[in-house]
Formats: structure tokens, sequence, C-alpha cells
């Protein structure tokens, strides 16, 4: 699934979204005035998913982020082939226009082979990119993705946290 982690000192408006095929998920809220989506495309790919992607990005305010599990692999943020959905989200980058955040560092797990992927993507409108810092975190806490961290510095250029999107495998009781 998806899901974002606001901290709760933080005002914030979530935004519905519907209408999304079965194999898409996502989640959206404005928090001090930067819309995030997180976004969960199961695989197989489907043409039909960045249909979907580009409505949700193409209804919302920016400044934005969008960031989640795609399941689309391309060398540009550091999965070792490219697909047909990888392929599809580079033209969504070029079109919207959008920024990608990924520093091709592995956002995946795959066990049992423990072999690393990076399916999990980070955009931003162009305003926000150079304000941004994205880190993963090296311990997956028992998911079989890494947690990201998106950072964007305030003002007084000390960076603050802003969204951390991790898998709700996490939290297994």
């Amino acid at each position: 699934g998806s899901a974002l982690i606001i901290r709760s000192s933080l005002p914030f408006t979530p935004i519905p979204i519907s209408g999304l095929p079965d194999h898409f998920q996502a989640v959206a809220a404005n928090v001090l005035g930067v819309t995030y989506v997180s976004v969960y495309i199961a695989p197989p790919s489907h043409h039909s998913s960045m249909i979907s992607l580009r409505s949700i990005i193409n209804n919302i305010s920016t400044p934005c982020i969008i960031l989640g599990d795609l399941n689309a692999h391309h060398t540009v943020w550091g999965s070792s082939n490219c697909y047909s959905l990888g392929h599809a989200v580079i033209e969504l980058i070029e079109d919207i226009p959008l920024c990608l955040l990924n520093d091709s560092s592995p956002t995946r797990l795959t066990p049992p082979s423990q072999n690393t992927s990076s399916v999990d993507i980070s955009l931003s409108s162009p305003s926000l990119a150079s304000s941004l810092s994205w880190t993963v975190l090296n311990d997956s806490h028992g998911s079989d993705h890494f947690p990201i961290i998106i950072e964007l510095s305030s003002r007084t250029s000390r960076p603050q946290p802003a969204l951390e999107k991790i898998s709700s495998r996490i939290f297994r009781t």
C-alpha cells in the first residue's frame, strides 16, 4: 500500500484521490503549501498506471513531491535494467516537468537473494528540487524497502524533516 507519515505538529489537509485502477494506490496531502503524493503501483505494470499518475499530478497544486513504489525500473535512478514502465516514468518527468530526486541508491531488498533494486522513486516540482535532500536509510527495519527521508530546507537553511515514506510492513506486531 501507500502512506504518508506527517509530523503531528504540522497542519495538513488530506487530498481525496478516487477512481484509481485496482493495481494503483495513492494518498495525498497538502502540508504547509507543498502537496505530497505517495503512490504504489502493483506489478505487473500497466499502461493505465501512467495515465492515473499523470491525472493525479495534473489535478494537484504545486509545488509538489510525488514518491512511492512505482515498480518501475530504469538505469537513470539506479536499476540495472530499463523496462517499459521505467521509460514511461522518464517520459512523464520530461512532459510535466518534474525533477528526479533519487541518487541511484538502492531502495528495495529482494528476498530471499537479498539483491537490491531501485523501484521507489521520488519526484518534485522544479521549484522545490534545489531545497530538498533525499536519503535512503541503510536499515530496512524488517521491510523489503529501505526508508527514504526527504528533507526540505527551511528559510533559515536548517534542514527540517518534511516527510518520511516508510513501508507499512515496518510496523509489524
